[in-house]
C-alpha cells in the first residue's frame, strides 16, 4: 500500500486548502474572540433596528449585555492572567496577550457606546411613553 493510499486526503496538494488565505488556516484564540464579538455586534444590531418590536429590542439589549459580561468574566480574565506569564510566545501571525486585549478593547468600546445610546435614548423613552417604568432596585418592596 502506498503512502498515498494510507492518506486518502492529500492536504498538502489539496486545491481547496491551498486556495484559502493563510489567515483562515491558523484560527487563533484571538480570532475566536473576535468572531464572538462579531456575533455580539449582530445581536446589538437587532436591538438598534427600529423595525424590531420594542420588547424584542429590550431583549436583544439584555442578551448583548449578558453575553458581554460573560465574555469579560471568562475570556478577558483569562487573557489578563496570561500577562503575568513571562514566557508566552504567540505563534507566528498571532498577537501577544497585550495586543489581544487592545484589539478586544478597540472593538468593544464602540459596541458599549451603541448599546448605552440605544437603551438610554430610544428604548427606555419609548417604554416610558407606554407607561412602563424601569425602577431602581431600592424602589421595590
Amino acid at each position: 500500500m502506498s503512502s498515498k493510499d494510507e492518506n486518502p486526503v492529500d492536504l498538502e496538494n489539496s486545491k481547496s486548502i491551498k486556495s484559502k488565505p493563510k489567515r483562515f488556516l491558523s484560527w487563533s484564540v484571538l480570532n475566536q474572540d473576535l468572531a464572538q464579538l462579531e456575533f455580539f455586534r449582530r445581536v446589538l444590531e437587532e436591538a438598534t433596528d427600529k423595525s424590531t418590536p420594542l420588547l424584542e429590542r429590550l431583549k436583544f439589549l439584555s442578551v448583548f449585555s449578558s453575553n458581554l459580561d460573560e465574555f469579560f468574566m471568562v475570556r478577558v480574565s483569562g487573557i489578563k492572567e496570561m500577562l503575568d506569564i513571562e514566557d508566552i510566545r504567540p505563534m507566528p501571525g498571532e498577537l501577544t496577550p497585550r495586543e489581544q486585549l487592545a484589539a478586544i478593547r478597540k472593538r468593544v468600546l464602540p459596541l458599549i457606546e451603541e448599546h448605552s445610546t440605544c437603551l438610554r435614548e430610544e428604548v427606555i423613552p419609548q417604554l416610558q411613553s407606554r407607561g412602563v417604568v424601569i425602577a431602581p432596585y431600592k424602589w421595590l418592596s
